[in-house]
């Protein structure tokens, strides 16, 4: 397997996803190299933390954004992998192709790559990498920051969450977005050719994940019925408990 070198793989969680977690982490584990730091960032739980990853606990009753910044002020790599626990890989990820955004983000060309394309955004190429899959976001995008598995340089994303005052997280999405503006947040997203998936994003055979399993609390079979299907019987998972949609 090839290591993403300097990058931590993030799950931000609440202990009541617990059971969502041996899906997550074990498909993170199935596709990504030992040698890569994962990290779990959560309030204080009794779920059962896989030995590979490392938790980072954040305190019940602090802001979401607060939340994750005191988490990120712990993460020591340059990079990282950010994703909230109900996106898991359902392929193998292009690693390679994902290990040369590397250096253009250590370089400050950009902040991040988001490794699914969603929303409007016109496909302006990416040029200073000549990649075929690499499109820049506008910076005037309805969604320059999106809730989605991206790549980031850490302290930019530490930055992000410092000055978005949010609550909870369905707020952060819509705050981030002058944030991101202000700050002069550069970013890009991965592209194709991939298959429309719903209204407002695409597959990604960069990185293919789900986006999102969970939907207000319920399987989010009605979109990727394959996908988590075939994800439910490698982990034992009885899609009833939760209900589907």
């Amino acid at each position: 397997m090839t290591v993403l070198k300097d990058v931590s793989i993030i799950m931000y969680s609440h202990h009541d996803y617990g059971d969502v977690w041996p899906m997550f982490t074990g498909q993170i584990d199935k596709y990504i190299a030992p040698g890569v730091k994962r990290l779990i960032f959560c309030n204080p739980t009794t779920n059962i933390i896989p030995d590979n990853w490392h938790l980072i606990q954040y305190e019940e009753n602090l802001a979401y954004n607060k939340k994750v910044y005191e988490c990120l002020d712990k993460v020591d790599t340059e990079f990282c992998l950010y994703h909230q626990e109900d996106m898991p890989l359902y392929d193998a990820p292009n690693i390679k192709a994902i290990e040369t955004f590397l250096p253009e983000i250590s370089k400050g060309e950009i902040d991040f790559v988001k490794l699914i394309k969603g929303g409007l955004n016109d496909d302006t190429p990416y040029d200073f990498l000549k990649s075929p899959y690499l499109f820049k976001i506008p910076k005037n995008a309805q969604y320059l920051y999106a809730n989605q598995p991206s790549v980031w340089k850490t302290s930019r994303l530490k930055q992000v969450f410092e000055h978005t005052f949010s609550p909870t997280i369905r707020e952060f999405e819509t705050g981030a977005q002058a944030t991101c503006r202000s700050l002069n947040i550069k970013g890009c997203y991965t592209y194709n050719n991939e298959s429309k998936r719903g209204e407002l994003h695409w597959d990604s055979s960069i990185y293919p994940y789900v986006a999102t399993a969970i939907v207000k609390g319920k399987w989010n079979t009605s979109q990727y019925p394959f996908e988590l299907g075939t994800l439910f019987k490698e982990y034992g998972l009885n899609p009833s408990t939760r209900g589907e949609i």
